[in-house]
């Protein structure tokens, strides 16, 4: 694994690091992923280290494990919930991306939503076609649209993980994000991050 080799970590690392737009937003703890490509080359190696040691034990340090639960109102009323993570676990995402990525070309679902070039609005526009389609060859046709709303909040994640290992998805990346994921949550109102890094001299904008 390039995550766990501190020889091959440098160079990935910062390619990784770099890989992150640059308007992207900061995380809660006042960094933002392209700073890890910044360091130097023994950090970034030691980077590796902490991900070889999450990967095979699941520990991070405690400062890691909070995640803001941003509440955006929503234009018809209601609230949008926005989880925002630590940028060490962000960026341990993006460097685990590619293998999360494998998987889900080896098993396309029609039926999802969320998938890459599958979002929502291409869904309905399919289901329009083939509804005009129907009607058009005299046929009769329904549809079903099933909205999981907020479901990530309500799955038994025991039951989860016996699933993901049924379908053969890498169980240490399913660990890993189940980990973070059962995390306390501290819920703010509003988009805005409530705690100003300026007096860290972080960039605020683009970086």
């Amino acid at each position: 694994s390039t995550l766990s080799s501190s020889s091959a970590a440098s160079d990935v690392y910062k390619r990784q690091s770099k890989s992150f737009s640059g308007f992207s937003a900061h995380s809660h703890d006042g960094f933002h992923c392209r700073h890890f490509s910044m360091g130097d080359p023994i950090v970034r190696q030691s980077l590796a280290v902490l991900f070889c040691i999450f990967e095979s034990a699941l520990l991070l340090p405690t400062q890691l494990h909070s995640i803001l639960a941003y509440l955006s109102a929503k234009p018809k009323g209601g609230f949008r919930v926005i989880h925002v993570f630590v940028s060490l676990y962000r960026f341990w995402v993006r460097c685990r991306r590619g293998e999360a990525r494998k998987w889900e070309l080896n098993n396309i679902r029609s039926y999802i939503a969320f998938a890459p070039g599958a979002g929502t609005i291409t869904t309905v526009f399919k289901q329009a076609l083939k509804a005009e389609h129907a009607v058009c060859l005299g046929r009769k046709i329904a549809s079903l649209l099933w909205d999981l709303r907020e479901y990530y909040e309500h799955v038994d994640r025991s039951k989860l993980r016996v699933r993901c290992r049924l379908m053969g998805i890498p169980i240490v990346l399913v660990d890993c994000a189940l980990f973070v994921y059962g995390h306390l949550k501290f819920v703010c109102l509003g988009a805005e991050t409530p705690v100003s890094y300026t007096h860290l001299t972080l960039p605020t904008k683009r970086i």
